[in-house]
């Protein structure tokens, strides 16, 4: 059973092609709420659910996916260079999780974490999206604590036991 105490919209995306699909979305009851529909197809540059699939399934091909699929700034935030992508990649795998710290919607933290299959892939991702007034940086850890247990159980779900 997910437990959603954090009281943020979850969303739920699968790799589509270069993209992230959500596919599955948890809205938040607060009145102030960010969040995509299912059916929405995110950037995987500045998307925390496509920041997984770019740590997670593309990282051997990050010069090709960025070359058809040129990162575009949505924020002042957004990266959009190789190196700046390859190093967040990189520390996402480093510490589980993925962040959009205001890269996609001005005002809106999202966070993710990678949902394993049996197999040790990532089937799918799920992230949290948030207003930065309570989303704040000091509330990542904590963020980022809930968002990987979700993952870890939607994970266990599908079969995955954490070796491959």
């Amino acid at each position: 059973m997910v437990d959603w105490t954090l009281d943020e919209t979850y969303h739920l995306a699968i790799p589509c092609d270069d993209r992230a699909l959500i596919v599955a979305v948890q809205d938040s009851s607060h009145p102030l709420r960010a969040a995509s529909r299912p059916g929405f197809l995110a950037d995987l540059h500045c998307s925390s659910t496509g920041k997984i699939f770019l740590a997670y399934l593309h990282r051997d091909r990050l010069a090709e996916i960025l070359a058809d699929n040129v990162p575009t700034a949505r924020t002042p935030a957004t990266l959009t260079s190789l190196a700046a992508i390859k190093k967040e990649v990189e520390l996402t795998r480093k510490r589980g999780f993925s962040l959009d710290n205001e890269e996609f919607h001005h005002g809106v933290r999202c966070l993710a974490a990678p949902v394993f299959a049996a197999d040790g892939t990532v089937a799918a991702a799920i992230g949290i999206t948030a207003a930065t007034v309570r989303f704040t940086q000091a509330r990542i850890p904590e963020m980022a604590a809930k968002v990987r247990s979700v993952a870890d159980g939607l994970s266990r779900l599908l079969g995955y036991s954490g070796q491959v």
